[in-house]
């Protein structure tokens, strides 16, 4: 007896969703070191590029309006 055990399409991408899930890479962004923006500097004053930086949230005050 011969078992057919190809998969269609639709189950290599279930599978696939299946195995990714547990991944951290799904929560991954694609974010651009740099950026092109206007440069208010007296020498430039045109559209140069700019180095982007993320900073991580930080700690939240006991002081501030909301914890009170």
């Amino acid at each position: 007896m011969v078992v057919d055990t190809t998969l269609t399409r639709f189950d290599l991408v279930l599978e696939v969703l299946r195995k990714s899930r547990n991944k951290k890479a799904l929560n991954m962004v694609n974010v651009p070191k740099t950026k092109k923006t206007y440069c208010k500097n007296k020498e430039c004053k045109k559209h140069t590029v700019h180095k982007v930086t993320q900073y991580k949230k930080g700690k939240d005050s006991l002081a501030a309006q909301g914890k009170r």
